[in-house]
């Protein structure tokens, strides 16, 4: 579920749910993939599963093409899905979103197949100390994006926005990057996604 600042104001009719049950499907979608993330699969394979799964189970459209990636393929974060195939001890990376009544949700997670190699271990550790140091200076009331942006660059060298904003379209404000101007206010619904890639 995107970060959502407390003492929201209203939001437009339905808008907060809608995303919510965006991100709960989504969550869905990831845990019915996880066991069938087998050697032999490919990346296409797996996004067709779950872009199926979805519209099954109610998606309304897709906020973005989902993303499947293997091994290297990881450290495009714009990578197209291909027919490269799912061996063990992989990292794989899927990024989802999808409509709820026009709104847009977005998610990203890994998946290891396999023994885990200990660089990984750490830097998962590292981008979650991160995130988690960004969700902790969002307690103020308001707080310029930049700042938010800035915070998990200390940790590690970030070669996209830390995050954006949720709406009718998967990128608006706040743009949480290093040059925004944009504030982020109580009821800003968005991303917080920082990440280092192999």
């Amino acid at each position: 579920m995107p970060p959502v600042l407390p003492n929201k104001p209203q939001h437009p009719r339905g808008k907060l749910a809608s995303i919510e049950h965006g991100c709960s499907l989504l969550d869905q979608a990831l845990d019915f993939i996880r066991p069938r993330l087998l050697p032999g699969q490919t990346e296409l394979q797996i996004k067709k599963q779950i872009n199926n799964w979805l519209k099954k189970a109610g998606a309304m459209g897709f906020a973005f093409p989902t993303i499947v990636a293997f091994g290297s393929h990881t450290a495009n974060i714009h990578h197209r899905p291909s027919h490269r195939k799912l061996t063990k001890n992989q990292i794989i990376m899927i990024d989802l979103g999808i409509k709820i009544n026009g709104w847009c949700s977005d998610e990203t997670r890994m998946f290891i197949l396999g023994r885990p190699k200990t660089v990984w271990i750490k830097t998962y550790n590292q981008v979650l100390a991160a995130q988690k140091k960004a969700i902790q200076a969002l307690k103020q009331t308001t707080v310029p994006a930049k700042q938010i942006d800035s915070i998990p660059r200390k940790y590690f060298p970030i070669p996209h926005s830390v995050g954006h904003g949720l709406g009718k379209i998967i990128h608006v404000r706040p743009k949480i990057n290093p040059n925004s101007q944009d504030m982020i206010k109580p009821g800003d619904i968005f991303t917080l996604e920082p990440g280092r890639y192999f």
